[in-house]
């Protein structure tokens, strides 16, 4: 079995920093998992163990529209009682598809862009006073440095 491209095993490398501004904003529950997914302000329900999942009458595999009644969320009282933090979740179900959206640094909900993952995801450092000599839109970086070397006088 051939290795996965070098591309590939970035993309799987981004997922772990990608999931915390993923949302899924639940409609209908049938594309969310209740325990992995982000889609209350708390984050995942993972912390809840296997078995606990299993006393309350729900799988690993469970949606959300698995505890959908009457368009609100009906926890079991096995859930209720251990995890009290539970009663606090309020979420409007629909009828249209849950969707994933991006979460911003301040908490905002967005429609996904690439230019919005990006500036979540890269790193910020302070400007140093010498980035335009280092880097502007007509040059790459490596010829710059090149250059700055012949301007001091290399010859």
């Amino acid at each position: 079995m051939p290795s996965p491209s070098w591309g590939w095993r970035k993309i799987l490398h981004l997922r772990d920093i990608i999931r915390e501004f993923m949302f899924h904003k639940v409609g209908n529950g049938r594309l969310t998992s209740i325990w992995f997914d982000s889609w209350m302000v708390i984050g995942p329900l993972s912390f809840i163990s296997t078995r606990d999942m299993h006393r309350a009458a729900l799988s690993p595999d469970a949606c959300v529209q698995d505890i959908i009644v009457n368009s609100g969320i009906a926890w079991t009282n096995y859930l209720l009682l251990k995890y009290p933090l539970l009663n606090d979740i309020n979420v409007l179900v629909s009828e249209v598809e849950d969707v994933i959206v991006w979460k911003v640094q301040d908490s905002s909900l967005k429609q996904f862009s690439i230019i919005l993952s990006w500036n979540s995801i890269q790193p910020r450092a302070t400007l140093v006073s010498w980035f335009s000599c280092v880097w502007f839109s007509q040059c790459i970086p490596r010829h710059a440095f090149c250059d700055l070397a012949y301007i001091g006088g290399s010859s």
